[in-house]
């Protein structure tokens, strides 16, 4: 794999997981007793969207970072968020808006180049193996 692209899945883990980390402790429909600044909202009924869009696991916040990533129906996320912790939050909507998408969109840009730059230098090599089939066995007519 190409350093670049390596450095970037690296950034990326990084980037998800500090999403992660700032979103999940603050977003929690379970109580949890351990810090004291989460409000136990149990009684309330499940997650919506049929219990996709919470941050309770890594699965479900990696789903719902991927999501405002993709900015895949965000709008909703950003205001179940904002009701649920503040309108602090939204700096952090902001910033994974921008940065997030940009680095979202470069990487499979960088995907896709890196494929078609492989399988370019395939079809050269498949090239110059015919020609010196050719070359060295001429058709006889």
């Amino acid at each position: 794999m190409n350093s670049g692209v390596r450095e970037n899945f690296i950034i990326g883990g990084v980037f998800t997981h500090l999403t992660v980390e700032v979103i999940m402790y603050s977003f929690m429909s379970k109580c949890n007793n351990t810090v004291h600044e989460h409000v136990c909202l149990q009684g309330y009924g499940p997650n919506p969207n049929y219990g996709y869009t919470h941050f309770d696991n890594f699965t479900g916040a990696i789903l719902s970072a991927f999501r405002l990533m993709t900015q895949d129906a965000w709008e909703g996320l950003y205001q179940q968020v904002l009701r649920a912790a503040g309108s602090l939050h939204m700096f952090f909507f902001v910033f994974v808006i921008f940065l997030g998408s940009y680095y979202l969109l470069n990487l499979i840009l960088a995907i896709v180049a890196m494929s078609y730059d492989e399988l370019q230098k395939k079809a050269e090599v498949e090239q110059a193996a015919e020609e010196d089939a050719i070359r060295e066995n001429p058709p006889i007519f």
